[in-house]
């Protein structure tokens, strides 16, 4: 019974070293297309004009986050996100 116990013990570790033996890496697929950051690095320009604010992004992105924060209170007047 003990000697069963001891071959079959053994036998699952022989097996573990082979599957560990028989695994491959994965080679990923890269493409060569150039990385978009998902934030704007430096400030789009903006302009006001009484309660009108006008606001130029240099590269247009699909996901735009607009936030307005009033400068002397720092309460957070307007918040939206705009999706293509």
């Amino acid at each position: 019974m003990i000697m069963r116990k001891v071959l079959l013990l053994l036998l699952c570790c022989i097996s573990g070293v082979v599957m560990a033996e028989t695994r491959k890496d994965i080679d990923l697929k890269k493409n060569d297309v150039e990385i978009r950051p998902l934030s704007i690095m430096s400030e789009p320009t903006a302009y006001q004009a009484d309660a009108v604010i006008c606001i130029w992004l240099p590269n247009a992105s699909p996901y735009v986050t607009v936030s307005i924060v009033n400068e002397e209170t720092g309460v957070q007047v307007y918040f939206m996100i705009y999706a293509e």
